[in-house]
């Protein structure tokens, strides 16, 4: 066992003659444990995950112990990120669109770069979402026609959606959502873009 300096023994003492509890002790006279890493090491791991293109702790330590010969712990890294203000996010989920599918998305979008507000106002969207519940009845399957005028029906759907079924059901709920939104915008029937 370490020996306590003087200092230290008087200061632990007096914290107990004036009642504090020993938690409240612990955390004032705690010798802080030196570290491996000096602030320029610890700069270069920030550096290294910013902008050097690692991706986490692990990978910083790996460099660490190659580039500068320094071995530590992922945990000792993970600190130091975070004392930078670098910290674990959870993965961002993407859906998973085919490269010809981005193509097609990606050249509908500069078609319609110089589209004005006017021109949206023309169109309607429909939309489909299906939610898997874990209690009270499994999946849900929903369909929607979204325009700048109004929201449209909401449609349950039952089963599984082919595109007879969903052609049937934009028919009858696609018509009432034109007609009232060119009404509501004064357009004609043929004006409305789908």
């Amino acid at each position: 066992m370490k020996s306590i300096l003087d200092n230290k023994c008087n200061d632990v003492l007096s914290l107990l003659n004036s009642r504090h509890t020993v938690t409240k002790i612990v955390r004032r006279v705690r010798v802080s444990k030196a570290t491996k890493l000096t602030i320029e090491n610890k700069r270069y791991c920030v550096q290294k995950i910013a902008k050097g293109g690692l991706g986490n702790a692990i990978q910083a330590k790996e460099e660490l112990s190659h580039s500068l010969k320094i071995n530590v712990s992922a945990d000792t890294v993970r600190i130091t990120l975070k004392n930078y203000g670098l910290g674990a996010l959870p993965k961002v989920k993407k859906p998973d669109i085919s490269d010809d599918n981005a193509k097609e998305r990606l050249l509908w979008c500069k078609d319609r770069i110089d589209w004005t507000l006017d021109n949206w106002k023309r169109v309607i969207f429909t939309d489909g979402l299906r939610k898997t519940r874990k209690h009270g009845g499994g999946r849900i399957m929903i369909c929607c026609e979204i325009s700048y005028s109004k929201i449209g029906w909401l449609c349950k759907i039952e089963g599984n959606l082919n595109s007879k079924l969903y052609k049937s059901i934009t028919d009858d709920d696609l018509e009432q959502c034109i007609d009232e939104m060119s009404q509501k915008l004064k357009l004609r029937r043929d004006q409305v873009i789908l």
